[in-house]
């Protein structure tokens, strides 16, 4: 029996359908982390709920890619780098459907805030924070996407400022909080807002950590994502 050197039509379309589909579902998370920023701008309730409505979609399509990943590894039985980045792929679904999750999180809190009651220069900060972290977001997803090392490796750095970003955050509230009992509800609901944010940017740093894995077959150096107990690899 000849041993199967070339892959088959059969492996290359389900590879071209599984790449395809891992770019919309990537694309997808990150209209929805756009559109939740926006909300930080000018609050919609129409738009809240189109934002819930594509989080349910975005739920439905990573459970329907992940079994176009498993029904691939078992018909056609791949190897090498094309199961390691199947293999990744399936790991980073898990971290896509989270941000996913969390700007619906973001959204939810933006709801309850009564940004009159709030410093304009707070709600900046935040915003420059939201932006921030949207471009790691796509780094990452994009880094992923083509195999782009250098990139992936960016991700650690870009963490750090928005650790320091989130502590900034974090300490203008407390301090407003402590200065005056008038909506503090408003301030909590920030600081959920700049833990959101923080925990999105974790998420990104994952996926682009295994890219590194995916590309190196080495462990980078990684941090706890957040209380969790979620897995970086």
């Amino acid at each position: 029996m000849m041993n199967k050197i070339f892959p088959s039509i059969s492996f290359k379309n389900q590879m071209k359908n599984i790449n395809k589909d891992s770019e919309k579902l990537g694309q997808l998370v990150i209209d929805s982390q756009s559109e939740c920023i926006d909300l930080l701008e000018s609050y919609d309730e129409n738009k809240f709920n189109d934002l819930k409505r594509k989080t349910d979609e975005i739920d439905v399509f990573t459970i329907e890619l992940e079994r176009k990943c498993i029904r691939f590894i078992a018909s056609e039985q791949p190897y090498a780098s094309d199961l390691m980045y199947i293999e990744s792929l399936i790991r980073n679904i898990s971290h896509i459907k989270r941000v996913g999750h969390l700007s619906l999180n973001i959204a939810d809190s933006i709801s309850k805030i009564n940004f009159d009651l709030v410093p304009e220069k707070l709600v900046k900060e935040l915003a420059f924070m939201s932006d921030y972290v949207h471009l790691m977001l796509i780094k990452s997803i994009k880094a992923f996407h083509n195999h782009d090392l250098e990139k992936a490796r960016e991700l650690s750095t870009d963490d750090d400022k928005v650790d320091e970003l989130f502590d900034n955050v974090l300490t203008r509230s407390t301090n407003l909080m402590s200065e005056s009992t008038e909506g503090i509800e408003n301030f909590v609901q920030l600081i959920f807002i700049a833990r959101f944010l923080e925990r999105s940017a974790d998420r990104a740093v994952n996926i682009s950590n295994r890219t590194i894995f995916m590309l190196t077959l080495k462990r980078p150096d990684i941090k706890p994502l957040d209380n969790e107990n979620d897995e970086d690899l």
